[in-house]
């Protein structure tokens, strides 16, 4: 059984066989970090400033620990930040954590308990999920490409050390001890952990009997999951009265195809329509949920997969092939796809995108402003530019191909970021804009929305207070409402 509590041990062992570096090191690791909260957590009275204070001596020693531990490992500058705990109050910040980048290979998430020296990144999480994927398809005997799995798995740890009842718990999500490796067996034992809680997004596009997931018991996946399974709704009921339509419906740019999933509201329209595009690296099925929302109130939606734009992908092309602006080009052609619907309403046809879909959305609004009513940007990825920059040395070392995030990309992915400026495009579009980000984000600092809400000619810049790259739960219902908020409000009627 893996044992959270053993985490040191764990750490020497899998270090010691998978990056080769000798075990002494790691109580030097340990020593080092240790020093940084001697004197406990700060009090409410004075802890803005001793917050601060720990902040600044906790972050070199983050960055140094991850460099001691994987010697070829770079540090992303700027990246790290104090962990904040807001149910704690609004002015509280802990720093018994801290949360940064590193890059080695691809671009990796990493989490620092300062006092104790214990070290999470997001590496080897991706064969938890291809685990669970095999599991489900070999449990309820259903083809992998008929059904798509967001799994998020979370483990707590107090916030701070000396007084873990006061200050409460932070969710480590996504993530395993540095140096982790991850085979079936390691998989297994992690779903069947108490200490772990796994929530499983499983959506069924194909031919699939849903009975069988009453049948079979979820708890065969694991002992600690939730399982949530969606199917789409059907297009009509039995007496034939229209539904909220859902229906696969394909573009094609440049003799490549792209896949998408149209939903339609009930009725006859015309309707104001949403295009939706996606993080990157991910699919459709990451904006389903806000698809369907718009759907509800009466807002026709569009998510679709980029080509080449991920791993789960059913549009065409593959990823080393894909940049912004082949993306870009993408969300163009599906825009003049939708513009020629019937049912649509062509004065009220908006954009969004997340992360790097919120990067996409805001260039074609700017290349296309008098086809864009609005658009909606969440935690866009306006960095892309400057980590192109600093990946190449301003632009005077292209690589062919090189690891980003997990994957690998070709060297039109730099190229094209490097050829305009964001912002300059951003000043070319004269409708209304919203931006949703988080505060403590670790991979798109918040400034980035600041700076691009003073360049719009009209944008709502909406921070969610300490929320990371990515909503979840309240957050991402709050984000969700202000989105279908936006579109109603800044639809017009025409006379």
């Amino acid at each position: 059984m893996y044992n959270h509590l053993n985490l040191n041990k764990l750490l020497q062992k899998c270090m010691a066989k998978m990056i080769k570096i000798k075990v002494h090191i790691i109580p030097v690791i340990m020593m080092c970090l240790c020093g940084c909260f001697l004197a406990g957590c700060p009090s409410p009275a004075d802890e803005s400033k001793e917050a601060g204070e720990h902040v600044r001596q906790a972050i070199p020693m983050a960055e140094e620990a991850i460099v001691k531990v994987y010697p070829d490992a770079i540090v992303k500058k700027n990246t790290f930040y104090g962990v904040s705990a807001a149910q704690t109050g609004p002015d509280h910040v802990m720093t018994d954590w801290v949360k940064g980048t590193y890059l080695d290979g691809g671009e990796e998430r990493v989490l620092v308990n300062v006092n104790t020296g214990q070290i999470y990144v997001t590496s080897e999480w991706h064969k938890i999920r291809s685990y669970e994927v095999d599991n489900i398809s070999d449990l309820y005997h259903i083809d992998i490409p008929d059904f798509d799995v967001q799994i998020l798995g979370c483990i707590e740890e107090p916030y701070c050390i000396d007084d873990p009842a006061k200050y409460g718990n932070i969710q480590i999500c996504n993530m395993l001890p540095i140096g982790t490796v991850v085979d079936d067996d390691f998989a297994r034992r992690l779903l069947d952990d108490d200490k772990y809680s796994f929530e499983i997004d499983l959506t069924v596009s194909g031919d699939v009997d849903m009975n069988v997931f009453e049948e079979v018991d979820c708890a065969l996946l694991g002992k600690n999951v939730n399982l949530r399974v969606d199917k789409p709704l059907a297009v009509y009921e039995s007496s034939g009265s229209v539904k909220n339509k859902e229906q696969e419906m394909t573009f094609i740019r440049d003799g490549k195809t792209i896949y998408g999933k149209l939903y339609t509201p009930k009725g006859d329209g015309p309707f104001p329509a949403v295009i939706l595009g996606h993080q990157f690296g991910a699919n459709h099925s990451t904006m389903e949920g806000y698809a369907k929302a718009f759907t509800q109130n009466g807002i026709m939606a569009y998510a679709f997969d980029f080509i080449g734009g991920g791993h789960d992908i059913k549009s065409d092309g593959v990823m080393e092939e894909m940049s912004v602006l082949t993306e870009a080009a993408d969300m163009s052609a599906v825009l003049d796809g939708i513009r020629g619907l019937d049912n649509v309403d062509k004065n009220n046809i908006f954009l969004m995108g997340a992360s790097q879909g919120g990067f996409v959305a805001t260039y074609v609004a700017g290349t296309r402003p008098d086809d864009v009513r609005g658009l909606i940007a969440f935690y866009p990825a306006y960095v892309i530019q400057d980590d192109a920059k600093k990946r190449t040395d301003n632009g005077t070392n292209m690589k062919d191909s090189f690891m980003a995030l997990g994957a690998r990309l070709g060297r039109i992915y730099d190229e094209d970021a490097l050829s305009f400026d964001i912002y300059d495009v951003m000043k070319e579009f004269d409708g209304s804009v919203l931006i949703v980000h988080g505060t403590a984000d670790g991979l798109v600092p918040y400034e980035y929305s600041e700076r691009a809400a003073e360049t719009f000619a009209d944008a709502e810049l909406v921070g969610i207070d300490g929320a990371d790259h990515g909503f979840g739960g309240a957050d991402d219902e709050r984000a969700t409402g202000l989105a279908v908020d936006f579109v109603m409000s800044h639809s017009v009627v025409a006379d």
